[in-house]
């Protein structure tokens, strides 16, 4: 099936999805709800302060050519 990357937006984060993954990984697909920088319940004022789209963008980024490679390797 497909790979499916779920990115909450306004203020929430992968607890967003916590109803439709199960759903979806029934259906067979693989299924990563990411929470963006700033958003998890553990930042501190400082991360939230400092985040902004620029780092949203740069980190999914990242975790996208992680992902490639593991990929790539098994």
């Amino acid at each position: 099936m497909a790979a499916l990357v779920l990115v909450p937006g306004a203020w929430k984060g992968s607890w967003a999805y916590e109803a439709v993954v199960p759903l979806l990984e029934r259906a067979g697909h693989t299924v990563h709800a990411l929470t963006l920088t700033g958003l998890r319940p553990d930042d501190d004022n400082a991360t939230v302060a400092a985040t902004n789209l620029d780092t949203h963008a740069d980190e999914r980024v990242a975790w996208y050519l992680r992902k490639s490679r593991a990929s790539a390797r098994a």
